[in-house]
């Protein structure tokens, strides 16, 4: 099993470029969301889609999250 990557695994990965308004891991272009609007987001997807469906594509969303973290490590 491979273990989730440290502090400075993570940060010698990470770019930010203000003038572009961008944010990299290594190659790939990322986003930073704040709580307040991934709040917002995850209430429109039950209005939208309905509880079980929202929560079945967050817990999609949590995996590929982690697969994505597994890889730096």
């Amino acid at each position: 099993m491979k273990h989730l990557p440290t502090y400075a695994d993570l940060t010698s990965r990470l770019r930010f470029s203000p003038e572009q308004g961008r944010i990299w891991r290594d190659s790939e272009r990322c986003v930073l969301l704040s709580n307040s609007a991934l709040t917002m987001l995850r209430n429109a997807m039950v209005v939208q889609l309905g509880l079980a469906s929202a929560r079945q594509l967050f817990w999609e969303l949590a995996r590929i999250i982690h697969r994505g973290l597994a890889d730096v490590a």
